[in-house]
């Protein structure tokens, strides 16, 4: 079997998307020796979301003619209109993530629509997912196949916090010794699903002898007109010396941070899966986590589960957490543990079961 994976995303670690890309491609290249494998890659680094479909319409099409492919593995970005070939794309998120506020936006989201109801076969990230494409599509159940992130636990893991510490200084030129507590958030971007001001109000609304002892930091590009209203709310709110807002951290340093961290606050409105949190819980970081989407997929009952719509109430389960050392060590074992459950090696695995499935399916039809 011939398999085409378009890799454009590989290099675009913000959103998670690449992450796994890179993740399941390495492995698969590794795990497989029956198949032939070719990468589709000519536009990734151009920036314009207009021209990179546009050079991807014509480029991957060609590429999947020439050499004959008979599947063509989408793990990120989206399926070229015209492609000759059995197709089988990876969906992350719901479409009601992808806010249209632009035209890149607009482009994105109907592209993402084609690449849905062009597909072969569907892998989706949660059962929640499943449900709710099939639901909205009317997309065939029988035809999505349920394939789980993972993490890689020979970097995400417990590790000495000092150690830790003298290791991510290099990356975020900010000293967070100085505060008892850390709580992590990681949202990537300053999206509107990722629900950051609430997370912010929750924050304020600490008792202000923990708060002037808590350090929230934030990992996400600092741009965009949410990244403005989110620092005008720390200004207004007075929680400027409180809040620390990295930027873009790369990936293979992320472990580093998760291990400084008291808790990890995960608050979006809409979550097909989470990376973050199950890298935390591999770390032995308790969580937090908005009780939505795929999130009770990944977490199980190793995690505090809150309405990211109720600011008291996040800010109750958060004062909860880090004045409570006996149920920090408790969801920390838990999370440990089951975090043991997803790795990439287990993603790798399973997409491939299902390529083959889809290809011999075809061979039958």
């Amino acid at each position: 079997m011939k398999i085409g994976i378009n890799i454009e995303k590989v290099h675009n670690e913000i959103t998670g998307e690449g992450v796994v890309t890179k993740e399941v491609v390495k492995r698969l290249l590794r795990i497989d020796e029956k198949n032939e494998y070719f990468l589709f890659s000519g536009s990734s680094l151009i920036r314009s979301i207009l021209l990179r479909e546009a050079i991807n319409q014509v480029l991957v099409p060609y590429s999947v003619k020439k050499v004959r492919i008979d599947i063509l593995y989408q793990p990120s970005g989206f399926i070229p209109v015209f492609c000759p070939c059995t197709k089988v794309y990876v969906l992350h998120s719901s479409l009601d993530t992808l806010r249209i506020s632009s035209v890149p936006n607009l482009l994105s989201k109907i592209m993402r629509v084609n690449s849905i109801k062009d597909s072969s076969h569907l892998i989706v990230v949660s059962n929640y997912l499943k449900n709710l494409v099939a639901s909205k599509f009317k997309f065939p159940l029988s035809k999505i196949s349920v394939v789980y992130n993972g993490v890689d636990h020979s970097k995400f893991h417990p590790m000495n916090k000092a150690f830790s510490d003298r290791n991510i200084q290099k990356y975020i030129a900010h000293d967070l010794q100085e505060f008892e507590h850390v709580v992590l958030s990681v949202p990537g971007t300053f999206a509107i699903h990722k629900n950051l001001i609430t997370l912010l109000m929750a924050f304020s609304k600490l008792p202000s002898s923990i708060r002037h002892e808590t350090k929230l930091v934030v990992v996400a590009q600092k741009k965009g007109e949410l990244y403005k209203t989110f620092l005008e709310v720390c200004k207004h709110t007075k929680l400027e010396k409180n809040v620390f807002i990295t930027g873009y951290i790369p990936h293979e340093k992320m472990p580093y941070l998760y291990n400084i961290a008291k808790v990890l606050l995960h608050l979006p409105l809409d979550e097909a899966f989470g990376l973050p949190p199950l890298e935390a819980m591999a770390c032995g970081v308790p969580v937090i986590v908005s009780k939505v989407g795929g999130l009770p997929e990944v977490v199980g009952d190793a995690g505090i589960f809150t309405d990211p719509t109720k600011v008291t109430q996040v800010a109750n389960s958060l004062e909860h957490l880090l004045t409570d050392p006996q149920l920090r060590t408790s969801l920390q074992n838990r999370g440990i543990a089951r975090s043991k459950i997803f790795s990439w090696d287990f993603t790798a695995k399973n997409t491939l079961r299902v390529l083959e499935q889809v290809f011999e399916k075809k061979k039958v039809s």
